[in-house]
């Protein structure tokens, strides 16, 4: 066996080894002998478990089309028969559901931009929200802006607690062309930085998917 192969195949193994942990790849799931979708955004590929996916447009050339995606906090899993019952209430299942997209920037303003739109629509003046150490500022339509003043692509518009299931939605950056677009229950607002970093955890485990396939063909094609 050539040097080139046997690096190859280690390679491989440690990225599945590692998928099985990111992906939840333990948790009983009724899609687990199905294939996963395969999701093309700004030319990156992604290969995401069925469990993810609540609805989408169809598929186009092997790909689905603009997938929406659900996972619960605070360990980000699909969708199973152990856990469907907190997906399938209404709300925002005690606060762990959440829902999200991932995003071509090409589709949208850049997540500052967006940010100046919605604090020149502030009512009040910023002041500090000492639960999330976020500034909080008053929107028309029972909407709150919450955000780092110092970091105006990281900032949360919410629902005020007069709607029965208050929620927060949120843009995270995930590379140069892509970003993720967040919904999730106003409890978690406290537990931003997690929230945010298990998705952007999460999205990064699709993608060392679609690349542990892509390996395991380059694999293929030396043999």
């Amino acid at each position: 066996m050539s040097r080139q192969k046997e690096t190859y195949i280690l390679l491989f193994v440690m990225v599945i080894a590692a998928l099985m942990v990111s992906c939840n790849l333990f948790f009983v799931d009724n899609n687990a002998n199905k294939q996963p979708f395969k999701l093309k955004v700004a030319e990156q590929e992604f290969y995401i478990p069925r469990g993810y996916v609540w609805a989408s447009d169809g598929s186009k050339n092997g790909y689905i089309v603009r997938p929406n995606l659900h996972t619960l906090y605070p360990h980000f899993e699909p969708k199973t028969s152990q856990n469907q019952d907190k997906f399938d209430q209404n709300g925002w299942a005690d606060g762990q559901l959440i829902s999200f997209l991932i995003k071509s920037y090409k589709q949208s303003k850049p997540i500052s931009e967006v940010f100046e739109l919605q604090l020149a629509s502030a009512t009040l003046p910023g002041k500090k929200n000492t639960e999330s150490g976020l500034y909080f500022y008053n929107l028309p339509r029972k909407q709150e802006l919450y955000a780092l003043n110092d970091e105006n692509n990281i900032f949360f518009v919410c629902s005020d607690n007069s709607v029965p299931f208050p929620s927060c939605n949120t843009r995270i950056h995930f590379s140069d062309d892509i970003y993720i677009y967040a919904v999730f229950s106003k409890e978690r607002l406290p537990e931003w930085k997690t929230v945010r970093q298990g998705l952007i955890d999460k999205i990064t485990s699709f993608q060392l998917a679609a690349k542990a396939v892509r390996l395991q063909q380059e694999v293929n094609n030396v043999n």
